[in-house]
Formats: structure tokens, C-alpha cells, sequence
């Protein structure tokens, strides 16, 4: 548990996990030890004398405790300080105790206890000198109260607690949910006095008790007056409402069903399960179990209006005819093939016909109905003829507007008039339609935003009085009954049609926004990808043969758009199950029945289930535990080998951290030395996770295992992260040798290499209705991915791209990536090489680009660049990135190097030419202040590394720059964020402002922190610097929306003309630092919405010009409809 207390201003402060989950019962130990004998602070003499060991004082100043809740008094008259049995003697008495009441005691002491050696972790801590010691002092019986009834949190030296009894604080915290700290409701100023200030206009918290809480400045001195008696009448008239009507606020409409869909129904619509159809057999035509399917069930007598049956049959008779198909060629249309194309190729025939590509009477003819994955690959890998290239498939999508479009169509041709609402309500629901499909890929739709903007009295079949009678004498209410309404429409109408007609997707180039593929179209995107991967990578096995005797499962495979190709994506953290069918010629039709035999009879990785159908055909059920799951065990003991033997990686770095430490030293030496000229060249391996040997990954993975057996321990952490407590179940690795281990197992070599055999070498992959063995490479999406391509491009480092740059012989043993004129860093399969001899950097280019074709790897030459002019095969490689004032740059994993002082800046240019809204994700739901709060935090997060603020590294300037331009991005952000959160009127400019100030203290610690953690000295003398520099990016990108931050922007300018800025704003290596030619690259990011209705900008509303022609279209519209 992180958090160690700290003292501040000569005070101790409490952990915040623990004051979060225990509130003011956490104690200190000594302190709770007076209180159970009786005496204040006074008493403790009796604890502390003169001559007390440090591991004692240690024990009772820097350990916690919390008696529980229901722990019996304890009798201070009648009991002593005698000392009958030893602290082992009292250990063991409390763990009988525990064993006594329950054979499964949720007590910390019990867990992991070892009958026969009668040790465990927490039996030793608490049996260790210390203990022993305040035992003497104790007494026994106070000692067994303690333990027995107390949680105790010992500190550990590495900032942690360990909790060593009582009841484990992981169920306290899992029941707590996520504690919303009250630190962050403290934005708003004591000095604010204006009405319009409110908190309540923020949080836009719907309860009435939350809002009731946040009392205005003074009502604390105004006496009380008690409402009037029609006042209170209204106020329990609501509270009976609400008490009588479901908890439905907040119901997130489910988005994940429409995602990664391949299943294809030929004739469009509504899927044959659909309720409206299944509905149908029921009596009265189905229309009260609808009712009841959508509105729920409040009474018994099942008495509905028979107005709104009526409606519902209406439903119910409109969806047995509903087609689409026309519709969705109108709206959503996608270049036809020419016809003797179409009947030249039973492939492209057999897709396009039925779908609204072809007339509706020559579809007539095929009456398959059922759903199949597309493409099937069982009826043959050739490739069609006429084919349209793969980088062309790719750019056909159907924008947010004509998906709108279309569903909106089909809602009124299937949807009665009446249960539409009048037409004054058709463009705010259609405006709900366009939020709804533009919303990215994390983003949630919850049903009180469906009600924005929209009448209930609109809603006819709900508005009649004796309607509105009927519903209220059996418990409806007709708010809650549009709410209910309209959440049926988005999850049981727009939800399926959206899975049937279209494949719905994430894309690399567009980050999080979501795009729509019709499904013919993605077809034969996933047939030319299922039909070049079969030749490169994997190839087409027998599912039955594939899965049998497996320790690991098998993962399904999705394909992720790029600009010209796809990339195979592999889920390997879910769970698997696969059916296999095949017939039995011995088996009796005539029979009845399934049997079923279980093979296996214990939980493993794989549980095989047999047994023979009615039909004449056995089915074999295979399930797995996820891939990610099964390599636990061994990722953990390549973690301990990575930390033993770094060596053996070469010249691979796994973030920032190791970037930080590698480069550091070699600017030290760089700057030490005569100045002297720089070369940079960086590389990049094409398909480096594909290109990798397998058979030689293996051998190098044997050989990087030294130990004979290895120790996996199991333990639960409690960690404090902004607003939220968090449990989390982990493991780490150790040697063995050592006992007293709670919850470990034993994991032998020849049981690690078998595993990572089988992950390496067959590695089973699901896509569409085949599965794959991968023959070359290694998957991708495994946590054990990227290790295992920096082995084994390590093991190229040290035997053969070293040696070559020092003149040494081939397969040589190099282990110094660094000496003083090079260093080489690769990053997975992005390789930097610094050098300042330019022969060595060109040396260092031809063995990428020549030698490295040995071992099949190749290096991909439009991302090779250099800070030198030369040339490869015939063409320049030189390629930098420079700003306007003049400075070169290379570019490397997210970092900006100067070509010239090696300083380092964050690499911003992968933002440019694209929208901000595009890598966010919004939270629209509830909390939206203190949400919008948290993102600012996250924004700035990941530029607060020690590599853009180390004195040694970067000058003061530069220092100034990198902070500057992290806060430029994060008010785009900021501004971006707002925008999307306009329909919420989150528009509070005091709260606004102390965000904004909280974000810039909030990285100055974090700066200072991590500055400290790895040894660094100052960054900033005062954080009045990082102030002054987020102010300053602030107004300078908010300056640009003067209509919308106009009231904000004041507050900023206010808070930069103050004297405590006023040597800043003079300061040259602040105004280097704004310099905006230093800063070139932010005038290309688009973080201003292009008016209309573009890609998935959401906001998610259609500008049109004229509400007449609008409303004149939608008239025109329904006539058709009827």
C-alpha cells in the first residue's frame, strides 16, 4: 500500500488509502494501545523508555491500527500484564481461535499458514524482535485482543504497509466502491461571493440529496424557517415518486454489441431473434408482453391502456414486413461493380445480391436467410477477379451522416407516428441519433441524455389524460415511461440494425473515433487480409487437431484498419470456448438425448467435454483460460532473469526510464569533451514481430534462463490513485531457496520452457470460421510480446550489430551498447544510434539495411532517417524535422532529439493535420466537473518525466519550452473537452480557473517527484514558474475562442498581471520558452471543429441551413414512409 506518512509542518499525516477506506477510526499503534488501557498521552512513559532498540520505536510511531467495529470492550480492572505464554504461543492461540468460528477465516494471520512448519509472511512479522519486545511490555491478553480484534499496518522500507492481522483490507475497499476524495471538491474559493459560482452548477449531480448538501455563503447565519405545509406536501409527493419508480437514471445503453460484428444476414433488417418477432407468438398478439418488456411490470392484473397496445400490435405488424434494403442503398450507397463483374464471380454474386447493391426482384430468387460470418474461407482462398485493391476497399466508409440517416429512415418506417412524438421533437431525437452514432469507442450513452432537448408532452400516446390516469393508478409515470421508451428504441432498434448492416470499428490512423464499414465491403477487406496473411505468416489447420492436448487456448483474431492495410489484432486476455461437430456413423438417429463426458475432473488452462447429439453427430466443447492468464507464472520469472542479467537484452529499452538512464551518461561524457559534431540515425524493422525466427527465439529464451526452479508469489496491493481507491491482485517472481512464503507456487525450467514452447512455436489464432497456426513471428497482443522481440533483437545486438560498429568478428560477444563516442538504444524495433564519428553512423546504417537480411529481418526504408546526408541503396535517407526558429530534430519513439545539443523535447508532430477530438474520451454521465478535472490530470501525466526536465539534459530554456508546450496541448484538450460537453452547460468560469491552477500544481509535484525518485536535482526554483508558463499556454490558445471563454479569459488575464509574475514575464528563458517559432508544430493541430457534420467530430449535431427545408423534407419523408 503506497503512501507512506510524511510530516509536514511538523505534522504526521495518515496514508490516504487508509483514511479513505477507515475514516477517523486509523490510529497510530501506541496510540490505540493507551486507549485500550485506559490512558491518554500521559502514559506513554510506560511504551518509550530510554534504551529502546530503533526496530521498536519504529514499530509503534510508523504502524497503523484500527480496532473493529465489533470488537468486545476490553476489561482493564481485571486484566494484568502477566506474561503466561510466549508471542508464538499467542500467535497460534489467535489463529486457533480464528479456525475455530470458521473453516475458511477472513483473517490475515490465517492466510497462508503452514500447519506443519506453523510459519507463514505475517507469522514472521509479527513473531520478529520488535513484536516480541512490545509483547514483554503488553502483556499477553492485551497482545490477543489486539490481534485478534485490530487490523495493524506495519511500514515496510519501501513506503509500503503490510497488513499483518485483522480483516483484509482489500474486502473493506472493493465494498467501498471508488471513494470520491473530498480534496477534489474543493475548487471553488472561500472569496467567492457571486450566485452564479455555485458547485451545483458544475457537478450537475442529479440527485436531490447531493444538491440539497451545498448550502449557499451565509445560510449558516439565517435562522431556519420551516416550509409551508403545501410545500412539504409537494416534497413527500416527490419522494413517494421516486421511491415507487426504479432506479433507472444513469442506464448506460450498451455500445459493445454493435463492435467487431461479421455476422451477415442477406435480406437486412432486424435479426430473426428479435423480440418483435418472438413476441408475436404470445397471446393478444404479443403486445402486453411487449409493453412489459419495455415499460416493466407494475401490477399483476396486467392491465394496460388499450391505446398503446394498439400502438404496440401496430409495432409488431410493421416489423414482419420491414425492409431496409432500399433504404440503405439510398442513404448509405457504395460503388456498384459493373454486372458481367458481378455474374462473371459466384463470389462477389453471393455477396452482393440480397443487400441492396442489386434490385430488389433479382434477390427475390435466393431465400437463405441465415446468419454466416463473411468472408467464408471454406469455399476456396482464390483471389476473385477485378478485385478492387486492398488501400481502396479501405476508404469506403459510410460517414456518421448517412448512418444517421439511414436509421433514422428505417425508425419511422418502423416505428408508428404516434410513438415518434410530434414533428417538433423529430430533430432534437434526430440530433440524440447523431450524438449516439458519432460517440468514439470508450465513450458511454446513458439514458438521461436521451430526454436533452426533448418534450414528454410531445410524446401523444403518452400525453392523453385518460391515458395518463390509467398509467398513474398502476404505479407508471410518464416521464419514467419516455425515458424507458426511448431507451428501447437506441438498444433494441438502432443497437441491432447498426450489428446487422454495418462492421463498426476502430482505426489506426483515426485513433478513437469510430467508423462504418457496409458488411460486403468489409468481406473482402477480411478476405484479401485472411488471403495475404496465409502466405506470410500463418497457415490453415484442423480445429479438432489443433486444440486437443493444448496447455494454452487459442485467441480470436480481429483485423485493425490502417490507411493501406490492416493490422491483426489477438486477443489473448479473454477467455476461450470452441465447439467442434463432426458425424457419427455409429451413433442411432432414432436415439434421444446428449451425453456428455467430462474428461477432465480439476480446474487446469484447458477443459475438454465430449459426447454425442440426436442428431448423429458428436461435439467436442474445448475451453480455455485466457493466453495472457496462462503465461502469468512465466512472465513473472523473465521479469526476475530481465532484472538479473541486463546484459543479456543488448540494446533494448522498455520506456522512458531505461531511455532516461542510458542517455544521461552519455550527454555527461558527450558534454565533458571538446565540442565536437553530433550524427543521429534512426531505424525502424519492418513487421518486426512477424519477421522473428522461431526456432532461434526459442534457443535464446533456453539459454536465458538460469535458475533450475523459480518461487511465484501471490499478493493483493490497496493503491491511491487521484479520486479512487484500487485493488489489485499481482505477482512477482524470486529464486528459491527461501520458506515462510504466503500463497506461492513452485514453477520448474522444464515447466516454463514447455509453455513458452507451445506460445512460440503454436500459437493457435481463431478469424471467421478457420483457425491458424502461426508458422513465422510471434503474436502480438500477449504480455509477453514485446520481451520477447527485445530478446531476441537483443541477441542481434550483442552477437552481430555490436561487434560489426567495434571491428570485431562476426558472432562475437559484445555486452557494451556504450563507449565514449556511440550509443545505441532500440526501443521493441525502433533502433536510435548517436555516434560522433559520421563513418560509425554510416557503418551503423549498412548493417541494418544489408546484414540484418541473414536473419530475415528487414529494415523499413522509408523510416530510416539521419542528421547527415547519405545515401542508402541510391536514394538520400536525410530526413529531420525543423521549426521555424531553426533547430533540427530527430524523431524517436515520441521524442524530439536535437541534432546538435542532444536536448530533448516531446514529439507533437503525430497531432498534426488531425482533430484533437479524436484521442479523447469523454465522460457525459454524472460528475462532470470532477471528471474533467481528472482528464487535465491525466493530460499532463505522461510529459512529466525526468527526461524532459533534467539540468543535465536539457538547458533552462528548454526546460521552460518542454513544460510550455505540455500545457499548450493540454488546453487544446481542455477546450476540446468543454466543447463536447456542451450540451451539459459546464460552464462555470471560477471552477474553470481553479482547475486550471490545481492542473499546474498538480505537475509541478509530480515533476518534483519523480525528479526526486530518480536522484535529479531542481527542475524549476519555484513553482511559481510552472504557474506563470500554464497561464501563459492557457490564454494563449483560449485567446483564440474569445466568444466562448470570455469571462475565463478575463480571470487568466487578472491572474498574469500579478506582481508575483513580474519577474517571469521578463525572464529570457521564459520568453524563449513562449517563443511561438520554438513552438511551430501546435499551428497545424486542428483543434477547432470544421462547421457540419464531419467524420466523428461529436458533438455529434447537424448544421443545417434552413429549419424550413428541414422540417419540409421530414413531412416529405413520412408521406413516403406511409
Amino acid at each position: 500500500m503506497p503512501g507512506r506518512s510524511r510530516r509536514r509542518k511538523g505534522l504526521q499525516r495518515h496514508p490516504k488509502v487508509l483514511r479513505a477506506v477507515y475514516g477517523d477510526r486509523l490510529r497510530f499503534l501506541w496510540q490505540l494501545v493507551l486507549e485500550l488501557l485506559g490512558r491518554g498521552r500521559d502514559g506513554a512513559g510506560m511504551l518509550f523508555q530510554e534504551g529502546d532498540s530503533a526496530d521498536y520505536k519504529e514499530l509503534l510511531y510508523d504502524s497503523y491500527a484500527v480496532l473493529s467495529e465489533s470488537a468486545p470492550s476490553l476489561n482493564t480492572a481485571a486484566f494484568s500484564l502477566d506474561q503466561r505464554w510466549s508471542q508464538q504461543e499467542v500467535v497460534h492461540r489467535v489463529i486457533e481461535l480464528q479456525f475455530r468460528k470458521s473453516e475458511r477465516p477472513s483473517h490475515v494471520l490465517c492466510f497462508g499458514y503452514q500447519q506443519v512448519s506453523c510459519r507463514s509472511t505475517t507469522v514472521d512479522a509479527v513473531t520478529s524482535t520488535a513484536w516480541c519486545f512490545s509483547f514483554i511490555l503488553a502483556g499477553d491478553l492485551l497482545m490477543l485482543h489486539l490481534l485478534s480484534h485490530a487490523a495493524v499496518f506495519a511500514s515496510l522500507p519501501n513506503c509500503c504497509y503490510m497488513q499483518v492481522s485483522g480483516t483484509p483490507i482489500t474486502l473493506l475497499a472493493s465494498a467501498s466502491q471508488r471513494r470520491i476524495s473530498q480534496e477534489f471538491l474543493s475548487f471553488i474559493s472561500s472569496r467567492s461571493h457571486e450566485k452564479s459560482y455555485t458547485l451545483e452548477g458544475v457537478i450537475n449531480e442529479n440527485s436531490p440529496q447531493s444538491i440539497s448538501q451545498i448550502e449557499p455563503q451565509g445560510a449558516a447565519f439565517k435562522k431556519r424557517r420551516r416550509p409551508f405545509s403545501w410545500q412539504r406536501r409537494k416534497k413527500q409527493k416527490v419522494v413517494e415518486r421516486l421511491e415507487s419508480v426504479p432506479a433507472a437514471c444513469h442506464r448506460q445503453i450498451d455500445r459493445a454489441q454493435m463492435f467487431y460484428s461479421t455476422c451477415f444476414n442477406r435480406k437486412g433488417g432486424l435479426p430473426k431473434t428479435h423480440i418483435l418477432f418472438t413476441s408475436a407468438a404470445s397471446k393478444d398478439g404479443g403486445a402486453a408482453w411487449l409493453f412489459e418488456s419495455i415499460f416493466g411490470s407494475k401490477t399483476t392484473e396486467k392491465s394496460y391502456p388499450p391505446s398503446i397496445l394498439r400502438l404496440l400490435k401496430r409495432l409488431i405488424c410493421r416489423a414482419k414486413k420491414f425492409q431496409c434494403g432500399h433504404l440503405l442503398k439510398r442513404h448509405c450507397p457504395v460503388p456498384i461493380l459493373p454486372r458481367k463483374e458481378i455474374d462473371g464471380n459466384l463470389y462477389f454474386k453471393d455477396m452482393f445480391l440480397n443487400d441492396g447493391y442489386v434490385t430488389q426482384e433479382e434477390s427475390r430468387g435466393d431465400s437463405s436467410c441465415s446468419c454466416k460470418s463473411v468472408p467464408d474461407p471454406r469455399k476456396g482462398s482464390t483471389k476473385p477477379k477485378n478485385e478492387r485493391p486492398l488501400s481502396e476497399l479501405l476508404a469506403m466508409t459510410s460517414t456518421n451522416h448517412q448512418v444517421v440517416a439511414f436509421l433514422w429512415a428505417a425508425s419511422r418506417r418502423l416505428i408508428p407516428q404516434e410513438m415518434l412524438g410530434s414533428p417538433k421533437n423529430w430533430r432534437a431525437l434526430r440530433k440524440q441519433y447523431a450524438r449516439f452514432v458519432g460517440l468514439r469507442r470508450y465513450e458511454a450513452f446513458s439514458s438521461v441524455q436521451l430526454l436533452q432537448k426533448l418534450k414528454v408532452s410531445d410524446f401523444t400516446f403518452l400525453s392523453k389524460r385518460d391515458t395518463i390516469k390509467e398509467l398513474e393508478g398502476v404505479g407508471y409515470f410518464r416521464s419514467q415511461m419516455v425515458e424507458d421508451w426511448l431507451y428501447w428504441i437506441f438498444t433494441n432498434v438502432l443497437v441491432p440494425l447498426i450489428r446487422v448492416h454495418f462492421y463498426v470499428t476502430e482505426s489506426e490512423n483515426q485513433r478513437q473515433n469510430v467508423v462504418f464499414y457496409r458488411k460486403p465491403i468489409w468481406s473482402q477487406i477480411q478476405s484479401a487480409a485472411v488471403r495475404d496473411l496465409s502466405k506470410t505468416v500463418y497457415k490453415r489447420v484442423d480445429a479438432d487437431k489443433a486444440l486437443r492436448n493444448r496447455a494454452l487456448g487459442f485467441s480470436k483474431v480481429r483485423l485493425l484498419p490502417k490507411k493501406t492495410s490492416v493490422r491483426p489484432i489477438a486477443n489473448l486476455g479473454s477467455a476461450s470456448i470452441y465447439v467442434v461437430k463432426r458425424k457419427d456413423s455409429t451413433f442411432p438417429k432414432s436415439r434421444k438425448g446428449k451425453r456428455v463426458v467430462h474428461v477432465s475432473h480439476r480446474r487446469r488452462s484447458s477443459d475438454l467435454s465430449s459426447g454425442s447429439r440426436g442428431d448423429g453427430k458428436i461435439q467436442t466443447v474445448y475451453s480455455f483460460k485466457s493466453v495472457n492468464s496462462a503465461l502469468g507464472d512465466a512472465h513473472q520469472c523473465l521479469k526476475l532473469e530481465q532484472e538479473s542479467h541486463q546484459g543479456d537484452l543488448g540494446a533494448s529499452v522498455f520506456g522512458y526510464n531505461d531511455i532516461y538512464l542510458k542517455l544521461l551518461p552519455f550527454i555527461r561524457r558527450f558534454r565533458q569533451r571538446e565540442p565536437t559534431k553530433i550524427f543521429l540515425a534512426v531505424c525502424d524493422v519492418a513487421n518486426a514481430f512477424d519477421t522473428i525466427d522461431q526456432e532461434r527465439l526459442y534457443s535464446i529464451v533456453d539459454k536465458f534462463l538460469h535458475e533450475e526452479k523459480y518461487v511465484v508469489l501471490r499478493f493483493t496491493s490497496v493503491r491511491s490513485r487521484l479520486a479512487s481507491v484500487r485493488v489489485l491482485h499481482e505477482k512477482a517472481c524470486a529464486t528459491a531457496g527461501s520458506d515462510g512464503r504466503a500463497y506461492h507456487s513452485n514453477v520448474s525450467r522444464v515447466q516454463l520452457l514447455r509453455v513458452l514452447k507451445e506460445h512460440i512455436k503454436s500459437n493457435i489464432l481463431h478469424l471467421g470460421h478457420n483457425f491458424f497456426q502461426q508458422f513465422t513471428g510471434i503474436p502480438q497482443g500477449s504480455v509477453l510480446s514485446s520481451f520477447l522481440c527485445a530478446l531476441y533483437y537483443g541477441y542481434l545486438d550483442l552477437r552481430h550489430i555490436l561487434p560489426a560498429l567495434q571491428g570485431k568478428p562476426q558472432d562475437g560477444l559484445v555486452k557494451e551498447e556504450t563507449t565514449d563516442e556511440a550509443l545505441l538504444m532500440r526501443l521493441v524495433d525502433d533502433s536510435l544510434f548517436i555516434s560522433t564519428s559520421e563513418a560509425k553512423a554510416t557503418l551503423f546504417l549498412n548493417v541494418m539495411h544489408r546484414d540484418l537480411e541473414q536473419f530475415g529481418c528487414c529494415v523499413n526504408e522509408d523510416k530510416t532517417s539521419t542528421s547527415f546526408d547519405t545515401d542508402i541503396s541510391g536514394k538520400n535517407v536525410k530526413s529531420m524535422y525543423s521549426t521555424e526558429d531553426g533547430a533540427c530534430f530527430m524523431r524517436w519513439s515520441g521524442l524530439l532529439i536535437n541534432c546538435h545539443t542532444l536536448e530533448i523535447q516531446a514529439d507533437y508532430t503525430r497531432y498534426c493535420g488531425e482533430h484533437i477530438r479524436s484521442s479523447l474520451t469523454v465522460m457525459r454521465c454524472h460528475k462532470q466537473g470532477l471528471n474533467l478535472v481528472v482528464k487535465m490530470f491525466h493530460f499532463m501525466r505522461p510529459k512529466c518525466h525526468p527526461v524532459f526536465y533534467d539540468s543535465e539534459i536539457n538547458s533552462a530554456s528548454t526546460i521552460s519550452l518542454n513544460a510550455y508546450q505540455a500545457f499548450l496541448l493540454c488546453a487544446m484538450k481542455f477546450h476540446a473537452y468543454l466543447k463536447c460537453l456542451r450540451p451539459f452547460n459546464v460552464n462555470n468560469p471560477l471552477f474553470l480557473f481553479q482547475a486550471i491552477r490545481r492542473t499546474t500544481r498538480y505537475t509541478f509535484r509530480l515533476i518534483r517527484q519523480r525528479m526526486q525518485a530518480v536522484g535529479s536535482g531542481k527542475v524549476l526554483s519555484r513553482a511559481k514558474e510552472m504557474e506563470w508558463l500554464g497561464w501563459a499556454a492557457f490564454h494563449k490558445v483560449l485567446s483564440k475562442k474569445q466568444s466562448t471563454h470570455k469571462r475565463l479569459l478575463l480571470l487568466i488575464q487578472r491572474e498574469l498581471k500579478l506582481d508575483k509574475y513580474k519577474h517571469y514575464r521578463s525572464a529570457p528563458h521564459m520568453l524563449s520558452a513562449t517563443d511561438e517559432t520554438r513552438s511551430s508544430m501546435f499551428k497545424t493541430i486542428r483543434a477547432v471543429l470544421i462547421k457540419g457534420f464531419e467524420g466523428n467530430d461529436t458533438g455529434g449535431t447537424i448544421c443545417y441551413s434552413r429549419t424550413s427545408q428541414l422540417l419540409a423534407r421530414q413531412h416529405s419523408r413520412f408521406r413516403e414512409a406511409r
